[in-house]
């Protein structure tokens, strides 16, 4: 989401901003490392316009590093136009980043539980905008919906309509997003009443607030078919072996009972009993020659072996 907004920011504005970007990943509790790997996903950033940094938090259970407020004074110091800091993953309870900010944006996916969880998210209280990412998923309108009904219960804001609060529909790994788009001239507006200057830019606004592309390759209701491809051709193949060992149990039985003059003949029926039609039919076929291989000697259970390689 980071990289396809400063990839717009530099679109509209022509490359005409300085920026500088702090993305701030967890550490682990267990051996106290951050893999600080943002930047291998980031590319926007190839210019000398944009500044990027990692940072730790250092400590578990934190959102921001402690050297946080130093970094961004020396982003100021060296003059960039516009500062962005990327939290890590922040859960119920913490919105430590808003007092360091002049602008906050709560990114959220659409699977954040019963509309009752949204009372527990601390950020919707503090948030200015709230970006619903990965819109393409099952149930992501409804989200949009609620964030905007608890928008509006958190701001008491009863003159507006859920639908008027700012929260976007977002799908920030599709080229292009109107989505993102929306998002971002939200926050240009954003940024603008509170005293930051824009030149005239070259993006287009969206006519709504969330992506209007959200047809999927495979659809919700067909997520599983390549799970179903591969049960059903194991079927297949659990259903030919069993098949071809019927049918060499019988030609067994049936030379075991020429041998032996036994009468074999009930145990034969069992074993045929357990083949299809189709099988049945197949070894029929096998047991005539056939015209365009006479060299080859044709029995049941060769029928049924070609049956299921074919």
């Amino acid at each position: 989401m980071t990289d396809e907004l400063i990839s717009r920011i530099r679109l509209d504005q022509a490359d005409a901003k300085r920026m500088a970007v702090i993305s701030i990943d967890p550490s682990r509790r267990k051996s106290g490392g951050a893999l600080l790997g943002d930047r291998i996903r980031m590319n926007a950033i190839d210019t000398p316009q944009v500044f990027m940094r990692s940072l730790a938090t250092r400590e578990a259970g934190k959102e921001i590093s402690d050297a946080l407020p130093d970094v961004i004074a020396a982003c100021k110091a060296s003059g960039f136009d516009l500062i962005i800091v990327e939290t890590s993953g922040i859960g119920q309870g913490d919105a430590a980043i808003t007092p360091h900010v002049d602008l906050s944006l709560y990114v959220m996916t659409p699977e954040f539980g019963a509309a009752s969880q949204l009372e527990k998210i601390d950020m919707l209280d503090f948030a200015d905008l709230v970006a619903i990412n990965k819109f393409d998923r099952r149930g992501a309108q409804d989200a949009q919906r609620d964030v905007g009904k608890q928008l509006q219960r958190n701001r008491e804001a009863w003159e507006k309509m859920p639908a008027d609060m700012p929260v976007f529909g977002t799908q920030a790994s599709l080229f292009n997003d109107d989505g993102v788009t929306a998002l971002y001239f939200g926050l240009k507006d954003a940024l603008a009443e509170r005293g930051y200057t824009w030149a005239e830019g070259k993006l287009t606004r969206p006519g709504g607030k969330a992506s209007t592309r959200t047809h999927e390759i495979v659809p919700a209701s067909r997520a599983r078919y390549l799970a179903e491809i591969a049960e059903t051709v194991r079927g297949y193949h659990a259903e030919t072996e069993a098949q071809a060992q019927a049918a060499r149990a019988a030609q067994d039985l049936r030379h075991a009972q020429q041998l032996s003059g036994a009468d074999l003949s009930a145990a034969v029926a069992e074993q045929e009993s357990k083949l299809s039609a189709e099988s049945r039919e197949l070894l029929g076929a096998g047991r005539r020659p056939r015209t365009t291989t006479p060299a080859t000697r044709w029995s049941p259970a060769c029928a049924t072996a070609r049956f299921v390689r074919g």
